[in-house]
């Protein structure tokens, strides 16, 4: 087989002009650094500026796109700024890594391939494996085809390729934007057909396979309190975040009954808003048997407390929300309830925590619990670092805590009866869950899910971007899943996202849908009967085997058309 030369030599300089201007048109084509949905047509341009200088060889390559691609990586991220200036020196050089890593395999498959196929293959493929790892190793925030959340002329395709499709389609535009600026010659008509392929398929995809007919589901009332996050956590453990949620739940049913809409089926707070923990039903008998809490925990579990928790429960919960004998009940009857909280359990001999939702059915009974899948590193977890002294110092002395959250095996499926006699199973995700894919198409597999349900604590990050990508994250889920998302926020974006991937809903109050207090009542579309899953949800796996072995096909090819003839 005949060897290949390799791609002229890119001087450094170029090199680096290139790069940051690559990463630059990146970061400004992010949800919310422009305008909130984001830029896409920016992020091809950044894929082709990308593409043009990583193919290429040259002195200090891997330390000059490194150094680029992290400040690209710290400016998506900037959001992390609000929480600790530190995470940046983190999430910028970690991202950069595998953002090197993708050039690498530019270089090698960009000499058997135009750049419309060899983008995409380099991209996806490190961006697909970046998404399966677990954090601190994976991190798949801002993939590439998040940029498209927003274009409903587009986004439909997700119901057959997910994210995956959607950024090979953005990737391969790119690709072909740098075959013409580099001169492709013989390579500009295959280079053609690879970028105008999946750009039709995308299309046709998303005009061919319509998302699920729909029927109104259960009406929710969403309530956002916008508590600032310096106060929630001064909070912590007493009543003031239960009275100011309670006090916007009766604002919000006021406002229901002053408009005469039928009361909500389900009263819905964010991410750890209940102002109290939950103890498993278990956990006593467990603590009796021998289970303990660890010496840092910051709690000494026994079985006196966790039957005290239990007594804060019946009464904030039963009398305070419910009411005895529904005499002075915040809820109309028939009206379910559920929050944010943080819940203990015993695991493997240990008092563990989880960062949880909690449903309570109409009757103030307590009805499920699902928590969160992929912790936060630093935040929720160290990883097992926890048990070294150092690791408990250091963090102990950044934080005030140590994070020792754990996680849940898979998400949790939840149940609700409204008060039309309906029933209705939807998934539960925390927070970061919803950066993954795993949180919804996993349930949607497992079950027969109505629509899925977010609870999220955003007031770390302002005004900042971070509340815009989320959003994109959710519209999303919702396309791809074909099942309607439903957001609930303590500072906002709180909202209903349809099966389509459109919005139904958002809280704005005075032209703003963060840092702002209110409540939103939506009825959430739910798929009408004999509704099946998604093409993408069956065939995740496989999408994600594809993307992941493509890259591999083009090394070895790369390889044994630069081997020399026999």
């Amino acid at each position: 087989m005949k060897s290949v030369d390799p791609l002229p030599p890119l001087a450094p300089a170029r090199r680096l002009v290139l790069q940051l201007a690559a990463w630059l048109l990146l970061a400004l084509a992010s949800p919310g650094i422009l305008v909130p949905d984001g830029v896409w047509l920016l992020a091809i341009l950044g894929v082709a500026l990308w593409s043009l200088s990583a193919s290429r060889p040259g002195k200090g390559a891997f330390w000059i796109e490194w150094f680029a691609s992290s400040l690209g990586w710290a400016w998506i991220c900037g959001w992390a700024w609000h929480v600790w200036p530190g995470t940046l020196l983190f999430m910028g050089p970690a991202n950069g890594l595998y953002a090197c890593a993708a050039m690498a395999l530019l270089r090698r498959t960009a000499r058997v391939a135009p750049l419309a196929l060899a983008a995409p293959l380099a991209w996806l493929g490190v961006e697909t494996l970046k998404s399966i790892l677990e954090p601190p190793f994976g991190l798949p925030w801002m993939r590439l085809g998040t940029h498209l959340h927003a274009a409903d002329w587009i986004l439909g395709s997700a119901r057959v390729w997910g994210v995956i499709g959607l950024g090979w389609v953005l990737a391969a535009l790119g690709g072909w934007i740098a075959d013409v600026l580099g001169g492709g010659g013989s390579k500009l008509a295959r280079s053609g057909v690879f970028a105008g392929v999946p750009l039709l398929a995308g299309v046709l995809l998303s005009a061919l396979v319509p998302a699920p007919d729909t029927v109104d589901g259960p009406r929710v009332l969403l309530v956002q309190p916008n508590i600032a996050q310096s106060r929630k956590m001064r909070a912590r453990g007493g009543d003031e975040i239960f009275k100011e949620g309670r006090a916007r739940t009766l604002e919000g049913l006021a406002a229901a009954r002053a408009s005469a809409e039928p009361p909500p089926d389900l009263v819905c707070w964010g991410e750890t808003m209940l102002g109290m923990p939950i103890m498993d039903r278990g956990l006593a008998a467990a603590i009796e048997q021998g289970a303990s809490s660890d010496p840092w925990a910051g709690y000494e579990a026994d079985v006196e407390w966790v039957h005290g928790w239990l007594d804060v429960e019946d009464n904030w919960i039963g009398q305070g929300l419910f009411g005895a004998t529904r005499t002075g009940a915040v809820l109309p009857a028939g009206t379910s309830f559920l929050a944010g909280a943080e819940t203990f359990v015993a695991h493997e001999g240990r008092v563990r925590r989880r960062n949880s939702m909690v449903l309570w059915n109409a009757d103030g009974v307590r009805d499920g619990v699902a928590s969160k899948l992929h912790l936060v590193p630093g935040a929720e977890t160290l990883t097992g670092l926890e048990r070294f002294d150092w690791a408990r110092g250091a963090i102990g002395a950044l934080a005030g805590y140590v994070p020792d959250l754990l996680a849940d095996d898979e998400a949790g499926i939840l149940e609700l009866a409204t008060r039309d006699g309906r029933r209705f199973r939807f998934g539960g995700s925390v927070c970061f869950d919803n950066a993954f894919d795993d949180p919804y198409t996993g349930p949607a597999r497992r079950d027969d899910l109505a629509f899925h349900l977010i609870v999220s604590n955003e007031a770390w990050y302002l005004q900042s971007h971070e509340v815009d990508q989320m959003m994109a994250f959710s519209h999303l889920e919702a396309a791809l899943t074909g099942r309607a998302v439903v957001r609930a926020t303590n500072s906002g974006a709180s909202a209903v996202i349809g099966p389509d991937g459109l919005e139904v809903a958002r809280l704005v109050v005075d032209g703003s849908d963060r840092e702002v207090g209110g409540s939103l009542l939506a009825t959430v579309p739910v798929p009408a009967p004999g509704v099946g899953v998604t093409p993408y949800v069956r065939s995740e796996r496989l999408w994600q085997l594809a993307v992941l072995v493509a890259p591999l096909a083009a090394l070895l090819l790369a390889r044994r058309r630069r081997a020399p003839a026999a």
